[in-house]
């Protein structure tokens, strides 16, 4: 099941409190972090360096995101930086950095190579709110069970957002769109939304 959604730029914030949940992307090879973060989501680079201040790479930390390859089933989290001890601890490179140094991510030798292959993709705080529509323009696929969770919190305030909706190229009724098809069988959704 494909949707494509067009809503307007200010109900961009409904759409980034989805990524919290994690959203499943496609990823091409075995790409570093850092080419996947430039290439394939083409996010720019001084955004990635400046702004992007933890990164987690299957529940560990990344200090070096050239050095850190994306494998089929990976799981990768963004924030800015995080306030607090927990925020210095897990800083990217962070002054702190050598005392998680028995969690924090290590070169990964042994990845599975892959042609192409899907990672969860979470985002959090400031750069869930500045890359929703590069998020989302490129397109995701969400879980049923992702999206009816995030839809029991946020259906009511997203629907006015939203300008029109397609269903595998074909227009639908907005109204009550989400509860509908979620009681049909699909287990998962390619998503795709356009601001403007």
């Amino acid at each position: 099941m494909k949707i494509h959604i067009i809503a307007a730029e200010s109900g961009i914030s409904f759409f980034s409190s989805l990524l919290n949940y994690g959203v499943t992307v496609k990823i091409y090879g075995n790409p570093s972090v850092k080419d996947f973060l430039l290439k394939d989501l083409k996010i720019k680079e001084d955004y990635i360096s400046d702004r992007i201040q933890t990164l987690f790479l299957n529940s560990k930390p990344i200090d070096n995101i050239n050095n850190a390859f994306l494998e089929n089933g990976a799981a990768l989290a963004l924030s800015a930086a995080m306030p607090g001890t927990a925020g210095a601890l897990f800083r990217k490179q962070g002054r702190y950095a050598a005392m998680r140094k028995q969690i924090t991510y290590t070169d990964n030798i042994d990845v599975k190579k892959n042609k192409k292959g899907e990672i969860i993709l979470k985002l959090f705080n400031m750069p869930a709110r500045e890359l929703a529509d590069i998020i989302f323009e490129s397109g995701v696929s969400i879980e049923k069970e992702t999206l009816s969770l995030f839809l029991k919190n946020y259906n009511k305030g997203l629907e006015p957002y939203i300008r029109s909706i397609y269903l595998d190229c074909k227009k639908k009724d907005k109204k009550n769109f989400f509860n509908k098809y979620l009681k049909s069988g699909f287990q998962a959704i390619n998503l795709k939304a356009t601001f403007s």
